[in-house]
């Protein structure tokens, strides 16, 4: 997602806040006030430590997708304990707890009277500015609006304002404040040479402090007098917040992931238990028609809200079928409940917003006896391709099925035909999986024609091998000389696939029972063979019982 010059600003005013902290306050007035003048020397080596080193350290991060895949050219199980230790430190190890403690002690505890009880203030203190951290990083989507327009700029004015203040009302020489600003271009430079220089001025004039704050003190004291302390308290509970924020977002975020890298993680899983042509029309849904569009998202992140935006976007950009945006629909929506099973994901935001297309029932073609019949006289002429047909309709199965038959799944002595294998094409290679469902493996009983036709027709094919398959037609070669067989006989044309219905059809009429025909076909459930039954209402009783 390319963002505007607006957003850009605010990500930069809320980058800023993160690395600012209470250390940020406390170490540049105080290593001012102790290098006197040799000020701007001492602030060379701090600026170059505290926003060079941190800066190409977010850059080298980012280059490489985060720190976890950075720390990774050392080996996973490193990267892992090394990304831990990192977050665990910076969190609750040390920085969190700081965020809160820090502001109390300069900023609240000072000014609470001697008989308080400081421990519960503190105690009171801390779960008030935890309130306000939680409730800012609850909606991570609005953390940079918060952050970069409200909370960063509210920090500068008060920075801006307490240093104004002291240069016009501190009542300090003034004259190297020239250095201030002009040695970096950067916001967070220009704070830190304020800082610094407030403490500068002060050598001399102040007893050194225990350390910076202290000193920040004692110049919010002679400049604003007793009133400085709701300044003091508020620079430092903001610059506290702001970092306290950052470090429970960044923790977080070690815990979410996008959803690019997400679908990486659920088609690995898929890989070893889906056929592998189901696989790749899963991955070319994901990266053809959900990634684009959501991949730079956190999976937790999405809303159904999100959700109805992507739907509203693929339906404008693709004029696809009801039933295709179904599908597509339908995949993203397996993914949200893989990651609600087994990743802990609160909801699936895909069913909560409501699927996009619908399932289309149209008229289901079929040929009658009669037709078939015709068409085949057409196919005469090629002996592969017409006993193709005649397996399609006579038996029922699947074209799959059909292009993985070999020899040795006939037996002619009892005039069976065994089905447990499904023949793909996929990337260039012939591969064999096995049939769609379970209750496709079957073995199916052939009429005897059939029978005879189909090994006489094996008996003449040269050097077939018994796991040589019989059938070496493409796909789209069934489909040409399905086009001209009707175009010479003049039947209405129908797909390769509609010759499994016509078989269904024709059963249905000889008047067998859904259970008896669902066994033949291979249909997983018989609810799928009832589907048929509206093709010839006047069996609809026969085939209920």
């Amino acid at each position: 997602m390319k963002l505007n010059e607006k957003n850009m600003v605010v990500i930069r005013f809320m980058l800023f806040s993160l690395f600012f902290g209470a250390g940020s306050l406390i170490f540049p007035p105080f290593l001012g006030q102790n290098a006197g003048e040799h000020t701007f020397t001492a602030m060379a080596g701090f600026l170059l430590t505290a926003i060079v080193l941190p800066v190409l350290g977010v850059i080298v991060v980012a280059r490489f997708d985060g720190l976890d895949k950075l720390s990774g050219k050392a080996g996973k199980r490193f990267a892992f304990i090394f990304t831990v230790l990192i977050y665990l430190s910076i969190g609750p190890g040390l920085g969190i707890p700081r965020a809160a403690s820090v502001p109390f002690e300069m900023a609240v505890s000072p000014y609470l009277p001697n008989d308080a009880n400081r421990t519960l203030w503190m105690v009171l203190y801390s779960a008030l500015f935890f309130l306000v951290a939680l409730w800012l990083c609850l909606n991570p989507g609005k953390l940079v609006q918060r952050i970069g327009r409200v909370l960063t700029p509210s920090l500068l004015i008060l920075l801006v304002l307490l240093f104004i203040s002291f240069v016009t009302k501190g009542n300090i020489n003034v004259a190297p404040a020239l250095y201030a600003g002009i040695f970096s271009g950067s916001i967070l430079a220009i704070v830190y040479m304020m800082l610094s220089y407030m403490g500068m001025c002060s050598s001399g004039v102040y007893a050194v402090q225990e350390n910076g704050a202290w000193t920040l003190r004692c110049i919010v004291q002679q400049v604003f007098g007793d009133g400085g302390a709701i300044l003091l308290a508020a620079i430092f509970t903001l610059a506290c917040l702001t970092t306290c924020v950052g470090l429970i977002n960044s923790i977080s975020q070690f815990f979410s992931i996008l959803f690019k890298n997400f679908v990486e993680i659920y088609l690995e899983s898929m890989e070893h238990r889906i056929k592998e042509n189901t696989l790749m029309t899963k991955q070319n849904i994901f990266y053809h028609h959900i990634v684009p569009y959501l991949g730079e998202m956190k999976l937790d992140e999405i809303t159904p809200k999100d959700i109805i935006h992507w739907q509203d976007q693929v339906m404008k950009d693709n004029n696809y079928k009801q039933t295709y945006l179904k599908t597509i629909h339908n995949q993203l929506s397996a993914l949200f409940n893989y990651a609600v099973r087994f990743y802990g994901l609160k909801n699936n935001p895909a069913r909560l917003a409501g699927n996009m297309g619908k399932e289309e029932v149209g008229e289901m073609k079929f040929w009658t006896k009669e037709e078939y019949l015709t068409f085949s006289r057409a196919m005469m002429n090629k002996e592969e391709s017409y006993h193709a047909f005649e397996i399609l309709y006579w038996c029922g199965i699947r074209l799959g099925e059909l292009l993985a038959l070999t020899a040795e799944d006939f037996d002619f002595e009892k005039k069976t035909l065994r089905i447990n294998k499904s023949y793909q094409h996929i990337k260039g290679k012939d591969v064999i999986t096995t049939p769609k469902t379970r209750k496709s493996n079957r073995v199916l009983t052939l009429p005897d024609f059939l029978s005879e036709e189909m090994q006489d027709y094996i008996s003449r094919l040269p050097y077939l091998k018994v796991d040589d398959r019989i059938f070496t037609i493409t796909k789209s070669g069934l489909h040409h000389e399905m086009d001209r067989g009707c175009r010479e006989t003049g039947v209405k044309r129908i797909r390769v696939h509609d010759l499994r219905h016509s078989h269904v059809s024709m059963l249905i009429e000889m008047g067998f029972s859904a259970v008896d025909i669902a066994n033949r076909v291979g249909h997983e459930s018989v609810k799928v063979t009832y589907r048929y039954a509206h093709m010839f209402p006047n069996k609809d009783l026969m085939i209920a019982k």
